[in-house]
């Protein structure tokens, strides 16, 4: 009995372990042109529409990807899925630092995003088959700090890059990150352990899952209204993450090292932060989300205005920090609502419908919206369409808080 136990913590250790690493490594290749952005605008010529609309081909093709590849990883190994696409991701960063034409570079950024739509719902897939839900929050709570571990790494790595090698030098902000996601893909398969139930050959009846998929996914209300709720959460995430490096060096004139730094409390804040949510929605909650969910957007709505009119890098530092906490905590716990009310057979599908909602719609919005709209007005109507999903997630969570009867 006691070495079931040992033998079973251990591989429970291995697979979170392994997705952590495996998500993070997709993070840092898929951040690349967010990190080189201002070096692309003042080198290369590139406008901030380029950027935006460049971000937004990859939100459309990752939010559909992942939707896709969150069904397939249903059907076959998580495993294998989460490798081969890391191992693809880094071929189409590594192409992306050798054009400059925006029309390869576009073609290259859809690539990108349905490589990456391997990775996310194939990591929860493992986590929920490997954890039991009653740790499950905790679980995926402690997986959800890769995003902040990938991008604070994509920060770091490409100020290293620039103050090593120069802005001008765009071909190396991509190759290098591209190369250690490479190797990152051959070891998180080696570190990685499937589920029992992929270790035989099993009997899957096609008509049965895709029956179950319609009710489950399609007729459900509430994965539809997670979905629309998701999107505003990822105008919040990627309002604030997609432009802080072009929004602090551009407009006010931190240095490469500063935004870097800055960058880094936004992701790096959140790994504690986000742990902490997940532990006290499972353990002073009982298993319920959304009084936190209400309460990060809240917190973003009141710190959003003192990041925008602060000249102090010191209270930059402090704002992105409580929001890069409230923004990742919360998809973080959309995510643990979608595998609470989803068999784990549906799993990787479910949290890959919810990411299309967040990448097709939310995130297009926050790059290419926002983007072109900082190019024809400036910063401030950007900063309202942010605040804006900031109160729309704070009225519909609430809503939905009632509808549910407390139950979420």
């Amino acid at each position: 009995m006691i070495q079931q136990w040992n033998k079973r913590h251990t591989a429970q250790a291995r697979v979170l372990g392994a997705t952590i690493l495996a998500y993070a490594s997709y993070h840092i290749v898929k951040l690349n042109l967010t990190q080189a952005s201002p070096a692309l605008i003042e080198y290369d010529g590139f406008s901030k529409g380029t950027i935006g609309l460049l971000l937004a081909i990859l939100a459309v093709s990752y939010g559909s990807s992942k939707f896709i590849l969150g069904i397939v990883a249903d059907r076959i190994r998580p495993r294998l899925l989460i490798s081969i696409g890391l191992f693809l991701s880094s071929v189409a960063d590594l192409l992306l630092g050798q054009t400059h034409n925006h029309y390869i570079m576009a073609a290259l950024m859809a690539a990108l995003g349905l490589t990456q739509g391997c990775g996310a719902p194939s990591c929860q897939k493992l986590i929920t088959e490997w954890f039991q839900r009653k740790r499950l929050a905790t679980a995926i709570s402690c997986w959800h700090v890769s995003h902040n571990l990938g991008s604070g790494a994509s920060a770091i790595i490409v100020a290293v890059i620039i103050s090593y090698y120069g802005g001008q030098n765009t071909k190396n902000i991509f190759l290098i990150p591209a190369i250690i996601s490479m190797a990152m893909a051959v070891i998180v398969y080696w570190l990685g352990k499937d589920a029992p139930m992929h270790t035989g050959k099993v009997k899957d009846n096609g008509h049965l899952f895709w029956n179950e998929f319609a009710n489950h996914l399609l007729k459900n209300p509430l994965m539809w209204i997670l979905g629309f709720l998701n999107a505003f959460s990822y105008i919040l995430r990627y309002g604030i993450e997609n432009w802080i490096p072009t929004y602090l060096e551009l407009t006010k004139n931190f240095t490469v090292t500063q935004t870097a730094t800055a960058f880094s409390w936004f992701e790096y804040a959140a790994i504690p932060g986000t742990i902490l949510l997940g532990l006290a929605s499972d353990r002073w909650l009982k298993g319920r989300r959304l009084p936190l969910v209400i309460g990060t957007a809240l917190l973003v709505i009141f710190t959003l205005p003192l990041y925008v009119v602060t000249a102090s890098s010191l209270v930059v530092n402090m704002t992105v920090a409580v929001m890069g906490i409230c923004v990742y905590g919360q998809q973080s716990l959309l995510n643990i609502m979608v595998l609470d009310i989803l068999p784990i057979r549906y799993a990787a599908s479910g949290i890959g419908m919810l990411g299309f909602f967040g990448y097709a719609f939310g995130q297009v919005i926050a790059s290419y919206g926002i983007g072109e709209l900082v190019e024809k007005t400036n910063w401030q109507w950007g900063f309202a369409i942010i605040f804006t999903a900031g109160i729309i997630c704070v009225v519909i969570f609430s809503w939905l808080e009632i509808y549910s009867k407390h139950q979420l």
